[in-house]
């Protein structure tokens, strides 16, 4: 399955606040703890951060975004999934189960 086909949401507990024209996210507290916070700028981060709804896929979400810009998919596409990377190993996001149901006749 090709990274753009994958569907993502939020981490359940990540509290996200505007400040200015950034973005801070608060992960969820482990053991008590705060975690750390975590700050997102430039518009592209903000969009996408925006659109991890759970249902749409990152093939759309890029798409999506190449439309507000001018800027080449390709390219798009690849600042899409390297930043979902991140969010990934910083615990942020998590990958969705997406089941296909098939009618049975």
């Amino acid at each position: 399955m090709s990274a753009l086909n994958r569907v993502y949401k939020k981490e359940r507990g990540v509290i996200c606040t505007k400040l200015g024209d950034d973005f801070v996210i608060v992960p969820p507290a482990f053991g008590g703890k705060m975690g750390r916070l975590f700050y997102l700028r430039g518009r592209v981060s903000i969009m996408i951060w925006e659109a991890l709804n759970g249902k749409d896929d990152l093939q759309r979400i890029a798409d999506k975004i190449a439309c507000s810009f001018d800027k080449s998919s390709v390219q798009i596409e690849k600042d899409v999934v390297s930043f979902i990377k991140d969010l990934c190993k910083k615990g942020l996001v998590e990958q969705c189960v997406v089941r296909s149901f098939k009618k049975h006749v």
